[in-house]
């Protein structure tokens, strides 16, 4: 909302954005002059809906702005070029380029686990889900193969792979992969 009881929103906004910030937001406001909804638009915000509005054009509106943030991350990873928190990933070479120009080798495995990850960030994917997806065999419960794998790319993209910030597990459901930066 543009009119918070602590502050203009659009301060929180900027900084969100300056912070490198891509989560998508749409300002819910009473603010409707053209230069409110121009202003917000130029800060950051993904959308501008202004009160009173009806909820169907609020999940459309919402819809939309996900689905652009989806289709981006689909664009990124088809040009085989992803971030992971401050790491930049090259699927295509087969490689993790870090901030301090280290070039850390993946298997093709990783890739293709880093790519599913990333194309379902936020979404938890259960080691069934993986091992049928990418290995191309049936889930076995003792087969710790992406486990295995999972601990590898942590050791490439994580600061502290032992508390792991991005590729996390999610208790009883899998791996997930989550990215704050965006």
């Amino acid at each position: 909302d543009r009119m918070l009881p602590d502050g203009d929103s659009l301060t929180l906004l900027q900084a969100f954005r300056n912070a490198a910030n891509r989560t998508p937001i749409l300002l819910l406001t009473a603010l409707d002059r053209i230069e409110d909804r121009v202003e917000g638009l130029q800060v950051g915000a993904d959308d501008y809906l202004v009160k009173p509005f009806h909820d169907r054009e609020l999940l459309l509106r919402v819809s939309n702005v996900l689905c652009s943030y989806a289709s981006k991350r689909m664009k990124a990873a088809e040009n085989d070029q992803i971030s992971i928190g401050q790491v930049s990933v090259d699927l295509h070479n087969h490689q993790i380029l870090t901030t301090d120009g280290e070039v850390l080798p993946l298997t093709q495995l990783e890739c293709k686990l880093l790519q599913m990850f990333y194309l379902n960030a936020g979404i938890p994917l259960s080691r069934e889900e993986l091992v049928t997806q990418i290995l191309g065999i049936p889930y076995h419960p003792l087969n710790r193969t992406i486990d295995t794998h999972v601990n590898r790319i942590r050791n490439k993209i994580e600061k502290d792979p032992s508390k792991p910030e991005y590729l996390r597990t999610i208790r009883g459901k899998g791996y997930c992969l989550h990215l704050p930066d965006e």
